[in-house]
């Protein structure tokens, strides 16, 4: 059995964009989480599902994440 965990060119470059940017067409909303924590008020975690690829890519729109958004 093979296991599909290869990211396709649409999620590679998915995970160059910036926390304003929205998903590509092929990504479908899983989970989302709000998170309270900051004196601005917080941010939330998203989780999508690729539909050709299956592989899950999290967005935080916390901006002092350091890392990728996507």
């Amino acid at each position: 059995m093979e296991r599909k965990d290869q990211r396709c060119d649409q999620c590679k470059e998915q995970l160059k964009k910036g926390r304003y940017d929205k998903p590509h067409h092929a990504l479908k909303e899983i989970d989302t989480k709000a998170i309270r924590g900051s004196m601005f008020g917080g941010w939330e975690e998203t989780t999508y599902i690729r539909s050709i690829c299956g592989w899950e890519i999290t967005h935080s729109n916390d901006k002092n994440d350091t890392v990728h958004w996507f």
